[in-house]
């Protein structure tokens, strides 16, 4: 559902979703995926970064079609600089 929240760009009925789910069932790379792609296509690349955080701070470890997100929603924010600097960070360095 999150995911289809995303795509029409419906943020408070993904946002609410997402609590239920993290509430209930608990939270996975998919489920943050999904919402991080609603704010990659809303331009929010600060509330992406804040889901992987929170990914990261669950114990999770970050995938690449996880990364490849935070990095997409930074592009279509125009911050070209930091989409290179993530990338740096991910294939260069690990």
């Amino acid at each position: 559902m999150i995911k289809t929240c995303a795509k029409v760009q419906n943020a408070p009925l993904a946002e609410n979703y997402y609590l239920e789910a993290k509430r209930t069932v608990g939270l996975n790379l998919k489920i943050i995926n999904s919402l991080m792609n609603l704010y990659a296509r809303k331009h929010d690349p600060y509330e992406c970064e804040k889901l992987l955080l929170e990914a990261k701070d669950m114990g999770m470890q970050i995938d690449t079609p996880t990364y490849t997100t935070l990095i997409n929603s930074y592009y279509k924010a125009k911050n070209l600089k930091k989409c290179w600097s993530l990338y740096y960070d991910r294939v260069v360095t690990n």
